[in-house]
């Protein structure tokens, strides 16, 4: 009767051997994957029995968004219709550098360009022929913001100091710290006001009225942990040496500067006057220039003159019998000063009718 017995143990423990080398087991990371914001996260998934998954069907996807995945693999690829706003920034990956990736079991996501929307749990799906299993990785999505921006108000005694900074997500908290001859002192903030932008990220602002007798070097930090933050410091007492000391002389550095500039601008238009009329008084006069005398265009453009032999000082004169020509009568006769006298009043010019008329 043991014989039967033995038998049957042993091809039922076979049996589930069987079945157990068909079951697939999914381990994913247990604890939150922390990621920066704009920045990539591998979110760590692989098989337990390291089987080859890659003829098996893949799936991420976000809660109760099971056949909407952001990431679909099946029949050796990845069928990119699924995918929607994780597309081109979704892929498998080795989880590291040690790993054969599908060949392995390993079935890891590579999310990038991280947004706040990506907050939350993701869900690994993995099926085969005859069994399939899911796991659950959690994701936090933090963002740095910038170095805060200190600006200073200054009253008669004391100094109003704001700090402000954008860019972070969760809401950071912010310490003011002072350091004076009294030792270093931790300040409260008067203020604190958090702002939201149009991604989610956040904005701090606060201030502290400090005295301006004893306080010399202030900072102010914003952090979300002892990893992430931003520190800024000042140095306070120089700054008021600088301001309290220094305005006259930056008064008379800027009157200074605006009397060169004046100078500079009187001797620059005086010596372009004076180019200007140089160039006026060295240039050639302008207005008609002699044109050459041509005997022959004159005589071209002769015309017939009449004297009135009756106006005529004949004494001088001595006209042929048409009026039309005229000598010298007396050059040789009279010479020196007062000479030439008025020889005639006055002189018409005929065209050739008038000349045939009075000819």
């Amino acid at each position: 009767m043991k014989e039967p017995f033995v038998c049957f143990s042993v091809v039922f423990l076979g049996v589930r051997l069987i079945m157990a080398s068909d079951t697939i087991a999914i381990n994913c990371t247990k604890a939150v994957i922390k990621g920066k914001y704009g920045s990539s996260v591998i979110l760590p998934c692989w098989l337990t029995s390291e089987m080859n998954a890659e003829s098996l069907e893949i799936r991420w996807y976000r809660p109760d968004q099971f056949s909407s995945p952001l990431l679909f693999y099946q029949n050796h690829k990845i069928i990119t219709k699924y995918q929607d706003t994780y597309r081109n920034r979704s892929s498998l990956t080795a989880r590291n550098p040690q790993s054969a990736g599908l060949k392995q079991g390993d079935v890891s996501l590579r999310l990038d360009n991280l947004g706040l929307q990506d907050i939350g749990v993701f869900h690994c799906y993995v099926s085969g022929d005859k069994s399939y299993n899911d796991n659950t990785v959690k994701l936090n999505v933090t963002a740095l913001g910038s170095l805060p921006f200190l600006s200073l108000k200054y009253y008669h005694d004391s100094v109003n100091v704001s700090c402000s900074s954008c860019g972070w997500f969760p809401q950071p908290s912010l310490m003011w710290k002072s350091t004076s001859e009294k030792g270093d002192a931790l300040s409260d903030p008067q203020s604190l006001i958090y702002s939201e932008q149009e991604n989610g990220l956040f904005c701090i602002y606060s201030w502290v009225i400090l005295s301006s007798s004893d306080s010399n070097l202030i900072s102010c930090s914003v952090t979300l942990s002892e990893d992430e933050k931003r520190i800024v410091s000042m140095d306070l007492g120089a700054r008021l040496s600088v301001d309290n000391s220094g305005v006259w002389k930056i008064l008379f550095t800027l009157a200074l500067l605006c009397v060169l500039a004046l100078v500079g601008t009187g001797l620059f238009l005086y010596r372009k006057h004076k180019s200007e009329y140089e160039k006026v008084n060295s240039a050639e006069p302008v207005g008609e220039q002699p044109k050459d005398t041509n005997l022959k265009d004159l005589r071209k453009a002769a015309v017939t003159i009449t004297f009135d032999m009756e106006t005529c000082n004949k004494e001088y004169l001595r006209f042929n019998s048409q009026g039309d020509v005229v000598r010298d009568n007396a050059a040789d006769k009279y010479k020196g000063l007062g000479f030439p006298y008025e020889l005639c009043k006055m002189a018409s010019v005929l065209t050739p009718s008038q000349k045939s008329h009075f000819s």
